[in-house]
C-alpha cells in the first residue's frame, strides 16, 4: 500500500463500516414510511440519492484500502464514481425543483434538498482531481466529502423516520 495511503487505513476502514450502517438505516427508515415517501416524487428521489452518495463514500473509502494503488490511481477511481453519482443525482435535481416550483412556500429549502447529495458528490469529484495532479490533499477534500455525505445522511434519516409523519 502506498505511504500516504497507508496512513489513512484506519480512517478510511471505520468510514467504510459507517457509509454502509448509515445507508442501512437509511433503508430501513424507508421501508418504515414507504408509504409517506412515495407519495413525493422528490422525497423518493432524495432517499435514492441519499443512499447513493453514502455508497459514495464507501466505494471511495474502501477504494483507498485497496493495496498497492498511487494516489493518482485512486484519484481517478474518486473521479470515475463521483461521474456516476453524479450521472444517478442528476435526475432528483430536476424533480426537487420541479415539485418545490408547485409549492413556493417551500422554495428557500432548495439549496438545502440539493447540497446535502450533491456537495460531498463535487467535494469527491474535486479531491479526485487533486489526487489525479499527484496532490495529497485531495486525501483531506475526500475526507471531508465523506464526512458531509454522512451528514446529508443523517439529515434524510431523521427527514424519513420523523419528519413525514408531522
Amino acid at each position: 500500500m502506498n505511504e500516504i495511503l497507508s496512513d489513512w487505513s484506519s480512517f478510511n476502514a471505520t468510514f467504510v463500516g459507517a457509509c454502509a450502517a448509515l445507508g442501512g438505516l437509511i433503508i430501513v427508515a424507508i421501508s418504515v414510511n414507504l408509504e409517506k415517501i412515495t407519495e413525493s416524487k422528490a422525497l423518493a428521489a432524495r432517499a435514492g440519492a441519499s443512499i447513493a452518495v453514502l455508497i459514495l463514500g464507501l466505494i471511495n473509502s474502501g477504494a483507498a484500502l485497496v493495496p498497492g494503488q498511487s494516489l493518482r490511481f485512486l484519484g481517478l477511481e474518486v473521479l470515475l464514481f463521483s461521474a456516476v453519482v453524479i450521472f444517478i443525482c442528476w435526475p432528483t435535481t430536476r424533480t426537487i425543483i420541479r415539485e418545490q416550483r408547485a409549492a413556493p412556500i417551500f422554495r428557500g429549502y432548495i439549496p438545502v434538498k440539493i447540497g446535502t447529495y450533491l456537495l460531498p458528490t463535487l467535494g469527491y469529484s474535486i479531491g479526485g482531481m487533486l489526487l489525479i495532479a499527484g496532490w495529497p490533499a485531495g486525501l483531506y477534500v475526500s475526507a471531508a466529502s465523506t464526512a458531509l455525505a454522512i451528514c446529508g445522511g443523517v439529515h434524510f434519516t431523521w427527514i424519513a423516520l420523523v419528519e413525514v409523519r408531522r
